[in-house]
């Protein structure tokens, strides 16, 4: 993210805007199809005697309401349609399907719809974008740092004295910031290294041997290194990432390939869950066998294509037409303009593309 806004939102006209709305463009019409696809797979499913969830609850309690079966008081009535409309807006917005400060409810339209259950996820990174340009875009290592240092301050705070409520949204966001942050150390270091004076077969040859540490690390016999809540194991985890994400930017524009998996990475995460289910509704194979696993990557993969092909490809055209547009001259430096973006966040998923 950092790497997007220092690179390819600078020198634009209304950059903010332009931003979050791009995001908005990346992230809700592919949402918004799934949901779609999800509440007609409920309601199929409905119709075929299954319950799937909140969902097809709502579709019996309303179907059976309007045959006129349920006496019921009028006050009841407008009460449960407010509900519905609350619950249905709330996940059409997305960012206000749980509750902020407060514990989630257990009602929740995408909490109970179990094709949509990584909403929370798009949560958290739908409001880092609101304040990503504010944190993101310092000059200076100084100013970089600080920032970093003061978000990582104001976590430990919260988390210390324990002054958000256990599963409300911005207990979840407040620890999903220090991941945000690592991200950020990570472009710093991918600005200050001599990257592209590596070798191709060295960058190769880090990439593998940090992936051999991931399959190994687990099996390292570390010691308890612990401090309350906080375990001092998992940073040894998380600085090792951060130290081989710059080299992991770089290899990737080596691949060709690279932009094309980015692509397919976000339709692929929303709808997984949704493809399963309706594999499985078939009952043409038996779930939780390996023929049932590659069948369903397989449909996973033929249906993010179509996605990719036939509504973010368009989309994506579009919002690269207003970053394009909305460059003034002369504000953004040569310097600049000569570095490149990996492909696989130029064209990849929620958190990366612009």
């Amino acid at each position: 993210m950092a790497l997007i806004l220092n690179r390819k939102y600078v020198g634009k006209k209304g950059s903010y805007l332009l931003f979050i709305s791009n995001r908005f463009l990346r992230i809700y019409p592919i949402y918004w199809v799934v949901v779609l696809a999800s509440i007609i797979f409920s309601g199929v499913m409905l119709w075929r005697g299954v319950d799937t969830g909140d969902v097809s609850g709502y579709l019996r309690y309303y179907t059976y309401l309007l045959h006129g079966h349920a006496l019921m008081l009028p006050a009841v009535v407008v009460s449960d349609i407010i509900s519905l409309f609350t619950i249905l807006f709330g996940n059409v917005i997305m960012i206000f399907h749980c509750g902020f400060f407060t514990r989630c409810g257990e009602s929740s339209f995408s909490r109970g719809l179990g094709t949509m259950s990584m909403t929370w996820t798009l949560v958290l990174e739908l409001l880092f974008y609101l304040i990503a340009p504010f944190l993101l875009r310092r000059k200076g290592l100084l100013a970089r740092l600080g920032v970093i240092a003061g978000v990582f301050l104001l976590w430990f705070v919260i988390f210390h004295f324990r002054l958000l409520s256990t599963y409300s949204t911005a207990y979840a966001f407040m620890h999903a910031m220090k991941f945000f942050m690592l991200g950020f150390i990570s472009f710093i270091l991918y600005e200050k290294l001599p990257l592209k004076k590596i070798p191709p077969l060295a960058l190769v040859g880090i990439c593998l041997l940090f992936v051999a540490f991931m399959l190994v690390y687990a099996h390292i016999p570390l010691p308890n290194l612990r401090y309350k809540w906080l375990n001092f194991n998992d940073y040894i985890y998380y600085v090792s990432v951060v130290a081989a994400l710059p080299f992991l930017f770089q290899f990737s524009n080596l691949l060709r390939f690279d932009g094309f998996i980015g692509q397919l990475s976000y339709p692929i995460y929303i709808s997984h869950l949704l493809t399963n289910e309706v594999l499985a509704s078939t009952h043409i194979i038996r779930p939780h066998t390996q023929t049932f696993i590659i069948i369903g990557l397989l449909w996973v993969l033929v249906f993010s294509i179509a996605v990719m092909y036939l509504l973010e490809n368009p989309i994506d055209r579009f919002r690269q037409m207003r970053v394009a547009a909305a460059q003034v001259p002369g504000k953004m430096s040569k310097a600049r303009q000569k570095r490149s973006i990996p492909r696989s966040l130029d064209a990849s998923s929620q958190g990366a593309s612009g």
